[in-house]
């Protein structure tokens, strides 16, 4: 089939999220399918090291600007970015050159297929397209907003925040109809669009890990005992568990392991963020080329994730580079992870602190822990069998969209 993919912009550097799955998952389905990828151009960079760029597997990629030269140019990005009326990221794809290089596409195209990656590319696909359309519903948007709070914002920015949720909600079933098949990566979202479209195909397919890329080493730990959390440091979610950890879960700890460090590893740190290195043993990096070197010398692994939607795949790439990993049952939610046997689950300050003063301090458990999470993401989170899932997918909606035709 010849599949025409709209997706995320960081595919020449995934280094976690959407970004991340694209890349293996699309990746991997260009093997059986032709893909022709269309991307908002919002930060162009080169390609990190070992990544295989979009181009060497896509048929095509179109890549529209959005670096306006121009004031004026450059105001109206502003504004469209940061519509509070809109999803923030909405704002990339009302690019005003976005619907007619679309529009061109679906009429000379001739693809067979058009695949949608996530709810705010929506925005920009004709109300009557002439093919079957899947959707990748990454998270619930509509849920994401209840779970996100934003307790530090003003008066104004909470009621255009409660607007904005309102607005999606209404949104985000009339988008859902418009698919042929939509695939969520929890049973918690396939749930929850299955009572709004029951005739709509809804199906799950996990994320998984890069095996090649995350794998366990041999490396020392670092001493003194080092605590680690990777993130898009502006990311609200994230910001959220490292203030929540450095105020009410690090003085804990550092209790009972009065030299434990904590590294913060993220690009785009939040001036939240930037503050928490003021704190003692609290280094923050900003954004880094590679991860891998700080969870390599890492004691243990930190998730104390408390907001958001989907699911998130940092406890996993921990887990198959063999390190013991904290976090909330929240984080790890749509994931076959099990407490006590593969990781470790704290929803309250003193349990989370209780299990990663244990980790720290009982050499044999972290082994144990460190070593069956290291065999679940073996066995179970192999990005091949993702994206041959999908793929066959994808093959049985076009099959079901001839038969009406």
């Amino acid at each position: 089939m010849r599949i025409l993919l709209l997706t995320v912009s960081d595919l020449w550097k995934p280094r976690g999220g959407s970004p991340m799955y694209c890349y293996n998952r699309w990746r991997r389905i260009a093997k059986r399918h032709q893909i022709t990828a269309l991307l908002i151009d919002v930060d162009p960079s080169e390609a990190d090291p070992g990544i295989d760029p979009p181009e060497n597997w896509c048929e095509k990629v179109y890549t529209i600007p959005d670096r306006p030269a121009s004031f004026f140019g450059r105001l109206e990005r502003k504004i469209r970015r940061s519509m509070p009326w809109k999803s923030r990221e909405m704002g990339w794809w009302m690019n005003r050159d976005v619907v007619p290089l679309l529009r061109q596409l679906l009429d000379e195209g001739n693809f067979d297929m058009l695949h949608v990656e996530a709810f705010m590319m929506w925005w920009p696909v004709p109300n009557r397209v002439n093919l079957p359309i899947s959707f990748t519903a990454t998270d619930i948007v509509s849920r994401f907003a209840d779970n996100n709070p934003q307790p530090g914002d003003n008066w104004l920015n909470r009621l255009f925040a409660n607007q904005r949720h309102k607005q999606l909600a209404q949104l985000e079933p009339i988008n859902w109809r418009r698919a042929s098949l939509i695939t969520t990566v929890t049973t918690i979202e396939r749930d929850e669009i299955a009572k709004v479209v029951p005739n709509i195909p809804v199906e799950v397919i996990q994320n998984g890990v890069d095996l090649n890329y995350f794998s366990r080493s041999d490396e020392p730990v670092a001493d003194p005992p080092e605590l680690c959390f990777t993130g898009m440091m502006s990311y609200r979610p994230n910001i959220d568990a490292m203030e929540y950890f450095c105020g009410e879960i690090l003085p804990l700890i550092r209790k009972e392991v009065r030299d434990v460090r904590v590294t913060i590893v993220g690009k785009d740190p939040s001036r939240e963020v930037l503050d928490l290195a003021q704190m003692p043993a609290v280094e923050v990096t900003g954004s880094v080329p590679d991860v891998r070197p700080y969870l390599r010398r890492s004691t243990v692994v930190i998730a104390p994730v408390r907001l958001g939607a989907g699911m998130r795949n940092k406890h996993l790439e921990a887990m198959a580079m063999a390190k013991p990993v904290v976090a909330t049952t929240f984080c790890v939610e749509g994931t076959m992870c099990t407490n006590e046997k593969d990781i470790l689950l704290g929803d309250d300050a003193q349990s989370f602190a209780a299990y990663t003063i244990r980790l720290l301090t009982d050499p044999t458990y972290r082994k144990q822990i460190a070593e069956a999470g290291y065999e679940l993401v073996q066995r179970d989170y192999k990005w091949d069998a993702s994206a041959n899932k999908m793929a066959d997918l994808l093959e049985d909606c076009f099959a079901r969209y001839r038969k009406t035709k």
